[in-house]
This record gives structure tokens, sequence and C-alpha cells, in this order.
């Protein structure tokens, strides 16, 4: 046999694509161990959420409480008296971080009585702007 006939024939025996029958199926996708890790796990979470404290919350030293309890945590954002007598504030940080911030508003600071906090859930923007009271 020439060349030329070898590589025919051998072109004629090897099986075609479709000829490959597959005798199983592949597996459902599995995730992966490193979605699975402790540590991807507990990374943080970013989240933001608005604050609406009723309650004696204007005229005590609140808002600069809140500074101090932002800066200490690393929560950005902002904090504002309202003209009727509540206090409002927009933060964003890791989700522990907003929680601890978040008791700390609940309790305020000496001087302060806080009868409500309202939360609203918030889309984070990602800015790392420090924290602001206007």
């Amino acid at each position: 046999m020439t060349g030329g006939e070898e590589r025919k024939r051998a072109r004629r025996t090897l099986p075609t694509f479709r000829a490959l029958a597959l005798p199983f199926r592949l597996p459902a996708f599995q995730p992966s161990r490193l979605a699975r890790s402790p540590s991807l796990l507990s990374s943080p979470v970013r989240v933001a959420r608005r604050f609406l404290i009723t309650g004696r919350v204007q005229a005590v030293g609140f808002r600069y409480f809140a500074l101090e309890t932002a800066e200490r945590e690393g929560v950005h954002g902002w904090v504002r008296n309202l003209p009727d007598r509540r206090v409002e504030a927009l933060a964003e940080g890791d989700a522990e971080a907003i929680e601890r911030f978040e008791r700390a508003l609940r309790h305020g600071p000496p001087g302060a009585r806080v009868d409500h906090v309202e939360v609203e859930d918030r889309l984070p923007a990602g800015r790392d702007t420090g924290f602001s009271v206007t």
C-alpha cells in the first residue's frame, strides 16, 4: 500500500463524531470548592440603610454621636435633623458594621430618648465618602 492509500483507509476507519455515542450522562453542575469555602462566605457584604429616629433626639448631640459611631465602625453616609424633630441617617458599609451602627442608634447618646427607629433598606452606591453631619 502506498502512503496515500493508507491515509484514505485510516480516514474510513476512524469513527465520526455522530458515531461516538456516550454511554453515560455528564454530571450536573457542581459548585466549586471555592464557592463553599468559609473565607468567601464570611467576606463582608455591602449594604445601605436609611434610618428615621423618633424621640428626644434633637439638641442632645445625637448627630455627633452618630458621626463618632460611624467613624468607629467604618460606615459611610450622613445624618441630619428633620423639621418634625426626627433625625434621619443614611449609612452604607459592610453588613456587620451597619448592624452595630443600628444598635448604637437605637440606644443613642446620654440625654437622648429613642422611641422608635424606622429602617429602610437601600441599594448600596459603593462610594466611600466618609460620614457627614448636615
